[in-house]
């Protein structure tokens, strides 16, 4: 995917990967565009998912002891914390998440198995 994202082309793409793994519920979600973070939020809540929202990274790294998660979606370009490294440090933390960034799905996305 390329910028400019269209919301609906988000949208389609998360369903898809999360489509395919419909045991897992949970999903982190870091942002600094609040909309597209609420309106992400509310298409999977409408779904059937539980959603945790993060504004940066830096806040997704505060509260990753307590997160749940079972797929991380996130912006990579960010202020204080870039999506690729919270990816990186969630990963650290939570080794119970299999780094999916090379999967051929999306690049954002790294879902458990």
């Amino acid at each position: 995917m390329t910028k400019p994202f269209a919301a609906e082309e988000i949208a389609l793409q998360v369903r898809l990967v999360l489509d395919s793994r419909k045991q897992q519920k949970r999903v982190l979600i870091v942002d600094n565009d609040e909309s597209l973070r609420r309106m992400l939020a509310a298409l999977l809540e409408s779904a059937g998912y539980e959603i945790t929202q993060a504004s940066n990274g830096r806040e997704a790294l505060n509260h990753a002891g307590t997160l749940e998660m079972d797929t991380i979606l996130t912006e990579i370009v960010m202020p204080e914390v870039e999506g690729l490294h919270l990816i990186q440090k969630l990963l650290q933390l939570k080794p119970s998440i299999p780094d999916r960034r090379k999967d051929g799905k999306l690049g954002w996305l790294v879902p458990r198995q």
